[in-house]
């Protein structure tokens, strides 16, 4: 054991008998076990420290997981900033554990060193070295560096000990006086915490990194979500928005900064065999504040009640009154069964991928989920919302998916008409399938009342009311939805394209080339960049990003657009080539008739492309929907076949 027990690092000073940390002069408030953090490293400064070593030193009693040691050095590097140089105090080693980096002086218990740093040599025992000094002289052994000021002082422990004892009694009495000022004069109270009114939960990490189950953390994360998005006093991020914030080294204010909220819920979850450990806590984004913590080790099968704890600790802490209603909300479970949770979780990280693979990944989970429990009705609505996903990415004939797609949200309803997914399910159903365009609308009406948070009830409904030619209430609702989540790469991809319906190009190349830089790998975007340019003949580039599209989707669903380009370019021997590609592909799977129009119309072969409508017509094929409003088919609309076409699927 040392015998110093006072530290200096930039304007710090480590106290290590009175466990105190002063910054300036002033007291750092700070847990013990991010002192004894703080305390092993200062003390080895300059070295490595192992992260075995670190958690021996700091809980020398107790078993604890390595996040432990990751939140205490993570807390303590807000606290401490940046050093001089611009580095942080605390270096990180890979896979190895941390350095202090910061220079460090140790100095003597009876050294009360303040102010001037002026050199003077004061019989000691020690040797220590003066890093303040330019020259760095050494102190002989016997000597110790102070500040030349008249009110230096050497002091014993029992004078120490005295003053200790006075400061303590002016506190007590100084407290009463305030205590008496401040209920004597209620203007002088000190003012509540601004109440937090937005929040992010971010996707859970895992404590370690082997065997890692990431569609467990996002999971966590999107129940989370669905509980506290249903209290009005707190505005909480979709899952859309928080799902790129979940690397492993995430600086959960950094990623709270990003998404505009006050707060973030970030957390670990590791499951192993048949128990869960979850860690939790909430972080002030403004000062890096911990505002709550808590930590769960329990059967997988108690899952839901570890999410119920969370979710009621973050309203205690967040100061939030609910109403009867909230509350019942909060604690409300639509699955019993902790298997078919997982499934569902499952299901729904491969549903929000939104690819064609993605979509029957996705169906599969569902399915097994719903096997474990016949009654989970959020299942039946992912359920048809993958099927819905293959009928509109073309990987499947409508005809095969949409009526399994109808029963699934039917049956949804059935089993609880009160969640909003099913009704969204639905409405897709309606849109997609039967161009029921006001039961689909009263459906997604229904899913907005039922939960305004709701995104992507806004998305497509929005989407809805373009096809029907309602440009400005379209505009509206997907402006509404990037309200509640304006870092959403397909809210921002969806706005781009509304605004190619509306043959406003410029804004819709600006709108997806802004997606593009906040997702360069979504293939979503490229797809109606694409598009938007091949209207402002900009071929070149419109080729370029149809050729990403297809590459980035993995899939034939967007392979029709390069034929599109070739065709309105007026590379008409290669326009062809696609569509006898596409035609010779469609003897293996599906293809969507109305994409073999579009390149049709470009093509300016009118015959072929009303035969081709009437095709998907009949097969209820992905695209009939916007009909109206596509203007790949404006050299059309003038033909009598074209009106009605319109009137057969509703829209005129």
């Amino acid at each position: 054991m040392r015998s110093q027990h006072l530290y200096e690092f930039g304007p710090f000073r480590l106290d290590t008998v009175e466990k105190v940390l002063f910054r300036d002069g002033e007291p750092v408030p700070l847990t013990p076990k991010a002192f004894d953090t703080l305390v092993a490293l200062v003390q080895r400064g300059g070295h490595l420290v192992k992260k075995d070593e670190l958690m021996k030193v700091v809980w020398a009693e107790a078993f604890v997981e390595e996040s432990n040691l990751t939140n205490n050095v993570y807390a303590l590097r807000k606290m401490l900033g940046q050093g001089d140089n611009g580095r942080s105090y605390i270096e990180t080693v890979p896979k190895r554990g941390y350095r202090f980096t910061a220079p460090v002086k140790e100095l003597l218990p009876e050294a009360l060193v303040v102010e001037k740093r002026t050199v003077t040599r004061v019989v000691t025992e020690e040797t220590v070295a003066d890093d303040d000094s330019p020259q760095k002289p050494m102190i002989s052994a016997g000597e110790a560096l102070v500040f030349d000021q008249p009110r230096i002082h050497t002091w014993t422990s029992k004078w120490r000990w005295l003053v200790v004892a006075l400061l303590s009694l002016s506190l007590v009495i100084g407290g009463i006086f305030i205590y008496r000022s401040l209920t004597a004069s209620p203007a002088l109270t000190a003012a509540p915490r601004p109440q937090i009114e937005s929040i992010a939960v971010l996707p859970f990490k895992p404590l370690v990194t082997e065997g890692r189950d990431e569609a467990l953390e996002v999971g966590m994360a999107d129940t989370l979500i669905a509980k506290l998005s249903n209290i009005g006093e707190v505005n909480v991020r979709p899952l859309s928005a928080v799902r790129r914030y979940g690397g492993l080294e995430q600086d959960p204010s950094d990623a709270g900064r990003k998404l505009g909220v006050e707060a973030v819920l970030d957390g670990t979850i590791q499951r192993s065999g048949e128990r869960v450990r979850v860690t939790a806590r909430l972080v002030s984004v403004s000062d890096g504040k911990q505002l709550w913590e808590g930590r769960f080790d329990d059967r997988f099968t108690d899952i839901f009640s570890v999410q119920d704890a969370i979710s009621e600790k973050v309203v205690a802490a967040l100061a939030l009154k609910l109403t009867g209603e909230e509350q019942k909300q909060l604690t409300r479970r639509y699955t019993e069964n902790a298997e078919a949770y997982q499934l569902y979780t499952y299901g729904r990280f491969y549903r929000n991928k939104r690819t064609e693979e993605g979509s029957k990944r996705a169906i599969e989970y569902f399915e097994k989920a719903i096997a474990k429990d016949p009654n989970y009705a959020l299942a039946y609505a992912g359920l048809s919302e993958g099927y819905i996903g293959l009928g509109v990415f073309g990987a499947m004939s409508p005809k095969d998916v949409f009526p399994k797609a109808r029963a699934a949200a039917l049956k949804a309803l059935e089993i609880d008409d009160r969640i909003a997914e099913s009704h969204v399910a639905l409405a897709h159903f309606k849109n997609q399938s039967e161009h029921d365009w006001s039961g689909a609308e009263r459906e997604y009406q229904r899913a907005i009342e039922l939960n305004p948070g709701y995104a992507d009830a806004y998305r497509l409904y929005a989407i809805l009311l373009m096809g029907a030619g309602r440009k400005d209430e379209a505009f509206a609702r997907i402006k509404r939805a990037l309200e509640i989540d304006p870092t959403s790469v397909i809210y921002n991809t969806t706005l781009g394209f509304l605004y190619y319906f509306a043959r406003r190009y410029d804004q819709a190349v600006g709108q997806l080339q802004k997606t593009i830089d906040m997702e360069p790998g979504h293939w979503m975007a490229h797809y109606w960049l694409a598009q938007a340019y091949a209207q402002k003949s900009m071929y070149g580039e419109a080729l370029l990003e149809a050729q990403k599209a297809r590459d980035l989707s993995g899939d034939s669903g967007s392979s029709w657009v390069i034929g599109y380009v070739y065709a309105v370019a007026g590379r008409r021997a290669e326009a062809q080539q696609q569509i006898n590609e596409l035609l010779k592909l469609s003897k293996q799977r599906y293809v969507p008739p109305y994409d073999i129009a579009q390149i049709y119309a470009g093509l300016g072969e009118k015959y072929q492309a009303f035969a081709w409508l009437e095709k998907a017509d009949q097969d209820r094929s992905r695209g009939m929907d916007y009909l109206n409003v596509n203007p790949v088919f404006d050299t059309l609309r003038s033909d009598r076949r074209f009106q009605d076409l319109l009137r057969r699927v509703g829209l005129s």
